[in-house]
């Protein structure tokens, strides 16, 4: 009998933290599940330490695939998965001994498509925060899940920490030709074609920052995130025509924009054409952006910065580095 929940995690390198991270999931207090752990081509003893643990648990699957990225080794996770929901573990995080029940018990009560939680940043080696196991749901309809996915207020973009009905992923899968913010779209997707997301700020996710990822190390693809805003653009004129979708996605579209244009600069990148694609984002949206109620103080800091020109915004941003 298949298992009711299809754990996903995708495997790069991960001798050092894969560990800790199966030793969080063999602590759940909820155990109809399956592990499919996916090798995305690693040097080290990843795949080796995969195989041992399939021979250690029987409801443990092992896939190898020669190395393609994070995106390919989920899809190749959901195409293995037999559960009824699917959530997503990286292989350097851990979670809550009661994340699998606390989602499940959420999806269920609530009859929705997809449940979310939150994450906290746990140094490696420290204890995470006691879970608030008291925290409100909030629903969403998925006109109102994208819009606060856009505005970046409740629902964030990962794929982590979330619980999906598995037949909403039967044509959806994420996309293999983008490497940073393909996360992003992928939720998007998700949350465009669902029914009801139940979302609490309970941090049950365990997330282990390390010292460098593709958007810190400003990755050759970094024009990838403005090619997904224009995917989502393009799509919500489609799917959901209306003025608030366009505004959200204008948000979005400029804080892609100032978030790239600060990674360039901290790693003193010349990319003359991303930057002026960045520019022209943020002088289209900057103005309608300060006058709409629904942006975030933050974005509205960084639009106000703005007037102040290039060069000062390049100059700041250097110094928070």
């Amino acid at each position: 009998m298949a298992a009711t929940i299809s754990i996903i995690i995708p495997v790069f390198n991960a001798e050092s933290t894969l560990g800790a991270c199966v030793s969080s999931i063999l602590a759940q207090t909820y155990r109809d599940y399956e592990v499919i752990l996916v090798d995305d081509g690693s040097s080290d003893r990843s795949a080796d330490i995969c195989h041992s643990l399939c021979h250690e648990h029987s409801n443990f699957k092992a896939l190898q695939i020669a190395h393609s990225g994070p995106s390919a080794a989920r899809n190749a996770g959901i195409d293995a998965a037999a559960g009824r929901y699917i959530t997503f573990i990286d292989s350097d995080d851990e979670v809550d001994s009661r994340y699998l029940q606390t989602m499940l018990d959420i999806i269920t009560r609530h009859d929705a498509d997809v449940a979310a939680l939150s994450y906290q940043i746990v140094a490696r080696g420290s204890k995470p925060k006691p879970v608030d196991h008291d925290a409100a749901v909030r629903l969403f309809d998925n006109r109102e899940a994208v819009t606060d996915l856009l505005y970046q207020n409740h629902l964030d973009s990962s794929q982590c920490f979330k619980l999906i009905r598995r037949s909403l992923l039967d044509d959806i899968r994420f996309p293999e030709q983008y490497r940073v913010y393909e996360d992003l779209l992928f939720i998007y997707n998700v949350y465009s074609r669902c029914r009801k997301v139940a979302w609490t700020d309970r941090k049950m996710y365990f997330y282990h920052k390390e010292a460098a990822g593709q958007m810190d190390s400003v990755c050759p693809q970094v024009d990838d995130a403005l090619h997904i805003v224009d995917d989502i653009r393009n799509d919500l004129s489609v799917r959901f025509p209306g003025i608030q979708h366009l505004k959200a996605i204008d948000n979005r579209t400029i804080s892609i924009s100032f978030n790239l244009l600060k990674r360039i600069a901290q790693h003193h990148i010349s990319n003359p054409e991303i930057e002026k694609r960045c520019w022209d984002n943020i002088l289209d949206y900057r103005f309608e952006n300060l006058l709409d109620p629904k942006v975030r103080i933050k974005n509205k800091a960084g639009v106000l910065l703005s007037y102040l020109g290039k060069s000062a915004f390049t100059a700041l941003a250097r110094l928070q580095r």
